[in-house]
């Protein structure tokens, strides 16, 4: 008979929803984020919106509750926001209880949802902690209230927003991950702008190294037993994540099997030591270590798979949430009672089919880069993750702008703007010389560029450009101001 074991996690003593708390960083350790802030307020006077121009604002975000959501909070607070308006929902698997409290101390209203439902059932949670998170905001009364900001993480969010707060506020949405934006499109046009800041070429192209190493880095005895033994990996998913990963294996000196469902992705890197495939039952049979850099859960047609292998697997999502692996957890492992706080949901879960073969979901089938962030508050080193956490205050920025409309943004996808992404890659790489090829970096400080990258990678995404002669003056002037405000 099949059965299940639970393995001890990293940091198990402690509450899983976070570790020790510690003395945070200062804003001045985020230079990246300061320099967009300062540049942003000094818009901001130029454009004579005043100190205060997000007064009136209830701002709602769903973000990983590392160190970094504390600035972010403190800026929204200058420009208007105040801390009893700002509705922060967290997610437990990258939690870190001593932002939590931070962030509680300086008033913020902090949920982090129900917790686990059940293995396989992270969407559920989702689902659950947003419409929770909206109940609040809709029953109590907003003095003063009359602009909304919902940025998003994973599409719930959005998808759950009362239609009755559009009749009252004016609203600005955003999302971060690939999985939210393509709920919208596969919704359609909500009446509301949203800015893509998935889709940005910061994302695309300065992120996805971060990520491999952070989750090389939460790997320890599974890296040394991909290096020592050579083991045969695959990638799910190769697209600039799963390029990043591919890579790091490659170097390792082991044999990679690449998969992706678009064919013209697997022709974009060559080695002697990678196979590529668009059969997933290929590169799912022949790997010990398969790495899902996908939202796409391809395991349902895989199960047999994993109940005939008389193998050991390990499955590692280094993607949102749970949901690639999420039809594998939800039906080779049975209900367990989650409710027992003892038990830690982000512990590893071990499959034992009947014939003896192991599949094990590492850290019960979350993302793999987040392993040791909820003791440490940090997914990656601070000087990385600044330009990328610095992505959400670009986006605060541009919702701004729409609201005093100086640039007024469309009902659907808008592209996260591009001369602030110039803002941040020219600070990146004045910190960081040489960090990006050379060709990428000339790219990502060109806006036209950048632009042009945005509706060839969603074509319903909507440029930052308007026909009124006013704004597009003003979005020339942006354009211009960039390189002096470094």
């Amino acid at each position: 008979m099949s059965r299940i074991n639970l393995l001890q996690g990293p940091g198990s003593k402690q509450s899983y929803f976070g570790g020790a708390t510690q003395r945070f960083f200062s804003q001045s350790k985020l230079p990246i984020f300061s320099t967009l802030e300062k540049w942003a307020t000094d818009e901001f006077a130029r454009l004579k919106i005043g100190p205060k121009p997000l007064e009136g604002t209830l701002v709602y975000i769903r973000q990983h509750m590392l160190w970094n959501s504390i600035p972010l909070a403190r800026t929204m607070s200058k420009w208007g926001v105040r801390y009893s308006n700002m509705y922060y929902l967290g997610i437990p698997y990258s939690a870190n209880s001593g932002v939590i409290k931070e962030l509680q101390a300086l008033g913020v209203n902090y949920f982090h949802g129900v917790g686990q439902l059940g293995y396989g059932r992270g969407e559920d949670d989702a689902i659950s902690a947003s419409t929770w998170r909206w109940k609040d905001i809709y029953e109590v009364p907003k003095e003063g209230i009359d602009k909304i900001i919902a940025f998003d993480h994973g599409g719930k969010v959005l998808q759950f927003m009362p239609p009755d707060l559009l009749k009252k506020y004016k609203v600005v949405a955003g999302d971060k991950t690939t999985t939210g934006i393509d709920e919208i499109n596969r919704r359609g046009k909500p009446p509301f702008p949203v800015i893509d800041v998935a889709s940005c070429a910061i994302k695309k192209f300065v992120e996805p190294p971060f990520i491999a190493e952070a989750v090389f880095s939460n790997l320890d005895n599974i890296l040394d037993d991909i290096r020592f033994t050579k083991a045969i990996c695959s990638v799910i998913g190769f697209g600039p994540i799963g390029k990043a990963i591919a890579k790091k294996l490659l170097d390792l000196g082991c044999c990679v099997f690449a998969h992706d469902i678009k064919p013209e992705l697997l022709t974009e890197i060559s080695h002697p030591n990678l196979y590529k495939t668009v059969d997933p039952n290929a590169a799912l049979s022949k790997a010990k270590y398969i790495f899902f850099c996908t939202k796409e859960d391809i395991t349902n047609p895989a199960l047999d798979l994993f109940r005939l292998n008389p193998e050991e697997q390990v499955l590692i999502n280094c993607t949102s949430g749970d949901y690639p692996v999420a039809t594998a957890l939800r039906q080779l492992v049975p209900a367990i009672d989650l409710i027992n706080q003892s038990l830690d949901p982000y512990r590893d879960v071990i499959y034992t089919n009947p014939i003896g073969g192991r599949i094990v979901f590492h850290q019960g089938g979350y993302p793999a880069n987040f392993g040791k962030s909820r003791e440490s508050g940090r997914s990656v080193d601070d000087e990385k993750i600044d330009i990328i956490r610095s992505l959400a205050l670009a986006a605060l920025v541009q919702a701004v702008w729409h609201f005093h409309d100086i640039q007024v943004m469309s009902n659907g996808l808008n592209m996260l703007d591009a001369a602030m992404q110039v803002l941040l890659v020219k600070k990146y790489l004045q910190l960081n010389p040489g960090a990006i090829p050379e060709t990428v970096a000339n790219n990502l400080q060109n806006p036209q560029w950048i632009r042009e990258y945005a509706t060839k990678l969603d074509p319903n995404v909507i440029c930052n450009t308007s026909n009124n002669t006013k704004m597009q003056d003003e979005r020339d002037e942006l354009d211009k101001s960039i390189s002096l405000n470094i």
